[in-house]
């Protein structure tokens, strides 16, 4: 299989000084085109850290980052913005749903950055909601939800320019043990049609659904 995520060596250090913290303390790494991988160690590890290198959200300060055999940590912050939006969906513990808008605007809410035309944004948006079986709560707002239902939500919109690859930071940590599976079957089904996925995960549950398993320890692969 082809090398989607290829990381060479990198460093990522926040603060100065005495409170300087060395996060990722050269990480290397590589991930192929259709892997479910989970990366896991202890809270401080630097799991959230090399997640948002990985989503272009952070910048390391050295080594190399490859997406598809393409320099990522050398773009500037537009040329980041538009490898986000074109390639990686970002799914959360706490959903991060906007709370003064409902469910399809939620999921829509990518679809508008991206200049897509009214009758697509509706198209695209309706095809989600059925997918994620959640087209009935379409209207509702996420204080109205289920933590499943909530989750649902999130992913739909983590789908919605249809990215390569979906970045996972805790995904199932606010839901009980029967949504969880539901959950990860969701993550199963979005796999097997072909999305990479990186879950960052402190429950072995979660991580038996992966193909693979990376174990972070003082910001070190091990």
């Amino acid at each position: 299989m082809m090398e989607k995520i290829v990381l060479k060596n990198i460093i990522k250090s926040f603060g100065t000084g005495e409170k300087k913290v060395h996060a990722l303390q050269g990480i290397n790494l590589s991930i192929e085109d259709g892997e479910m991988v989970a990366v896991m160690g202890k809270s401080g590890s630097g799991k959230s850290t090399l997640l948002n290198v990985l989503g272009g959200l952070i910048q390391a300060d050295k080594g190399t980052y490859l997406f598809e055999n393409k320099q990522i940590n050398n773009l500037n912050q537009k040329q980041l913005s538009t490898f986000r939006s074109g390639n990686i969906g970002f799914i959360l513990q706490y959903y991060a749903l906007l709370d003064d808008r409902t469910v399809f605007k939620n999921i829509a809410l990518p679809l508008k950055y991206g200049k897509n035309k009214k009758r697509d944004i509706t198209a695209k948006t309706e095809k989600l909601l059925k997918k994620m079986e959640i087209y009935d709560k379409r209207n509702n707002y996420p204080c109205e939800l289920s933590g499943g239902q909530c989750q649902r939500t999130a992913i739909a919109r983590a789908l919605a320019n249809d990215p390569e690859v979906i970045l996972a930071d805790e995904p199932t940590g606010s839901l009980d043990s029967g949504t969880e599976t539901m959950i990860m079957e969701l993550f199963k089904q979005m796999n097997r049609d072909g999305k990479t996925i990186i879950i960052v995960t402190h429950d072995e549950s979660v991580a038996k659904y992966c193909d693979r398993i990376i174990t972070i320890k003082d910001g070190i692969v091990q």
